[in-house]
């Protein structure tokens, strides 16, 4: 059989994943302009950096009401027509923002970009889940993948439409405001690109809905291939641990979400900001490069974690990435703010080690119990309130004291990297080990689904086995004698 006819069944889904991924690329490009346009919305809007950083606190409480809406809509209304929606608006609203002249416009438009944003990204993991089943392991990953290459292109590629420092600027932070108007900023072409791709990809999931529903189901989810599941789903809640010790863990990855979604916005949307306003005196197309440095590594780092995971497994490779993650943390609490070099190589080396670490905590919730929708949302919710606390927190302090910004990403990373390291040890006290509840699992599975489907020898042609404990009869009577 050759490979176009082994994928023809599948092709119907690896569209609308290939869509998925274009998708969260955009996503993610969206989400990331953000932080690299401050300086350009400070020129915009004609207001200080400490009321122009406070749009992140509009886009995270969009992003936060986004997870809220979702859970009301995800059973009301198809996935795919979600995804169309949250696809079209949040493009539109992307390319409002470079048109707005006041800070409550702009705020209203990141608000709804972040309940967009927000809807999209939930959305396309419940529709990969939905079209690959148990096959989805690989294509999150990949999926998660694509956020990092649109993140890393956003600063790389916004960066030649930004405005440059006023060379006689010296100290004076309103320099380029007072410099340039309104008129001058030119983010407006990467945002409105942004805004007619991230149409054409909603296009592109509605015609899907509207096309294909009817192949929507995966050919390997037939019942007469894969078997009836239902006896499993039943088997796994039946052997549920208790509902406390299941809220203590997923507590404990919605404090991990929300450690890592704020150290990871923060860092990446005040990146450039801090590179210009510090003494280091960069300019903002250099500056923008410390994002695209930590997203570059953050890719590369999924990429080796997903082949090295085959062959070697994944301990090894995460105790490396703790040991990456705690040297770079050192250099942003130590030496960042004191050395440039210092600097970048941090970037980098959190790029490396961070990235696969909030994912293996969330995945490995699986080996103990079986993660619910609802139980994820209030995981990424958590996620969503830190990006807003955090960022409304930094951006009111950074600009009087830019090095408060590598102090504060470096304590969340210090206390993620704790509580991240800690949560096997967790686990294994509230659950036991994982390879022996898989052993009971497997098991009972056994005894439960196939033992009894197994045909059996007639009563009398063998005795003194389990079934029968008489004495062994190996040679059978003789019928005629």
């Amino acid at each position: 059989m050759s490979a176009f006819e082994k994928i023809k069944p599948y092709r119907y889904q690896l569209i609308l994943t290939l869509l998925a991924y274009l998708g969260c690329g955009l996503f993610a490009f969206r989400s990331q302009s953000i932080g690299a346009c401050l300086l350009e919305f400070e020129i915009q809007i004609q207001e200080p950096f400490s009321v122009t950083s406070r749009v992140f606190g509009a886009y995270a409480i969009g992003y936060t009401s986004g997870a809220f809406l979702f859970g009301l809509i995800e059973r009301l209304i198809d996935v795919k027509i979600v995804l169309t929606l949250a696809c079209i608006f949040p493009g539109i609203a992307i390319g409002s923002m470079a048109f707005m002249r006041s800070f409550i416009p702009l705020a209203s438009t990141a608000l709804f970009l972040g309940v967009g944003n927000s809807v999209y990204e939930l959305a396309c993991h419940v529709l990969l889940i939905n079209v690959w089943s148990e096959k989805v392991g690989n294509f999150i990953q990949i999926l998660h993948m694509s956020y990092g290459v649109g993140s890393m292109l956003a600063p790389l590629l916004i960066r030649f439409f930004l405005l440059p420092i006023p060379k006689d600027a010296g100290d004076d932070k309103d320099a380029a405001r007072n410099f340039y108007s309104p008129d001058d900023v030119q983010i407006k072409y990467p945002f409105v690109t942004t805004c007619a791709l991230s149409i054409i990809v909603g296009f592109g999931f509605g015609y899907s809905y509207l096309k294909r529903a009817q192949n929507t189901k995966n050919p390997d989810s037939d019942p007469k291939k894969t078997g009836d599941s239902s006896s499993d789903h039943h088997q796994k809640v039946d052997d549920q641990p208790s509902n406390l010790k299941i809220c203590i863990a997923v507590i404990w990855v919605a404090i991990l979400a929300h450690l890592a979604f704020s150290m990871q916005l923060t860092l990446c949307s005040f990146a450039q900001a801090f590179g210009v306003k510090h003494s280091f005196n960069m300019k903002k197309k250099s500056a923008a490069l410390l994002s695209s440095l930590f997203w570059a590594f953050y890719v590369i780092s999924k990429l080796i974690f997903v082949i090295l995971s085959m062959t070697i497994g994944q301990t090894e490779i995460v105790n490396l990435c703790y040991g990456l993650t705690a040297v770079s943390l050192a250099l942003l609490l130590a030496l960042a703010s004191q050395f440039e070099i210092c600097l970048w190589l941090a970037f980098g080396l959190l790029g490396l080690g961070y990235s696969p670490l909030f994912a293996v905590a969330y995945a490995s919730l699986e080996k103990y119990f079986h993660v619910t929708g609802r139980q994820t949302s209030f995981i990424f919710l958590a996620g969503g309130i830190g990006e807003s606390l955090h960022t409304t927190m930094v951006g009111t302090f950074m600009d009087d004291n830019p090095p408060f910004f590598l102090h504060y990403v470096g304590t969340l990373g210090t206390i993620f990297l704790i509580m991240v390291v800690a949560l096997p040890y967790l686990c294994r006290f509230l659950f036991g080990d994982p390879d022996e509840r898989k052993f009971e699992e497997q098991a009972t599975k056994i005894r439960t689904t196939r033992l009894s489907s197994i045909a059996l020898p007639p009563p009398g042609l063998f005795r003194g086995s389990l079934i029968d404990s008489s004495p062994p009869n190996i040679f059978p009577r003789d019928s005629t004698a």
